[in-house]
């Protein structure tokens, strides 16, 4: 129904994606994101194996690498607040660490994908996301986030002076 998102592991083993896992074969409009409508799954392209990686209350979409290869970023529902989650890959251990994000679109048909692409930096420390209307800087130990970006072409924002 709505599979898509697709990511590859710094080594080039596996590829995730966010996949709709609801019952059916046509989509619905309004489901309950609160539940699971959309769960990461993880393609080995090794033996051509596909299994549900990250599933769950909340649902799980934009499954992002760390550089490193040992942790998972991707965005899960708490309740009505769309949240950036980290997944230890070695423990499974699931953290959320910023719950600030714009709300994502796991009921509707998201055709231009569940929520924006976001990334890590190459040191692993931190994660480059779109949010509140800014793009932010998250760091991945403390959940920390500041303004990435404060002038563009020599526009400055409202908030530039902080």
């Amino acid at each position: 129904k709505d599979t898509g998102e697709p990511a590859f592991s710094p080594d080039g083993r596996y590829m995730y994606f966010s996949d709709d896992a609801t019952p059916g074969g046509t989509f619905d409009y309004s489901k309950d994101p609160n539940t699971q409508i959309y769960v990461i799954r993880r393609l080995d392209r090794e033996t051509g194996e596909i299994k549900p990686f990250v599933t769950g209350p909340g649902g799980a979409i934009q499954p992002t690498p760390s550089p490193d290869g040992k942790t998972l970023a991707f965005v899960r529902r708490d309740r009505f607040q769309s949240t950036l989650y980290l997944k230890d890959l070695e423990s499974g251990r699931e953290t959320p660490l910023y719950a600030g994000l714009d709300r994502d679109m796991q009921e509707t048909w998201a055709v231009h994908g569940v929520y924006p692409t976001f990334s890590w930096m190459p040191d692993n420390k931190s994660i480059v996301i779109w949010a509140g209307g800014k793009i932010r800087r998250i760091d991945a130990a403390t959940g920390q986030a500041v303004q990435a970006v404060r002038q563009v072409h020599g526009i400055r924002g409202a908030d530039d002076d902080q």
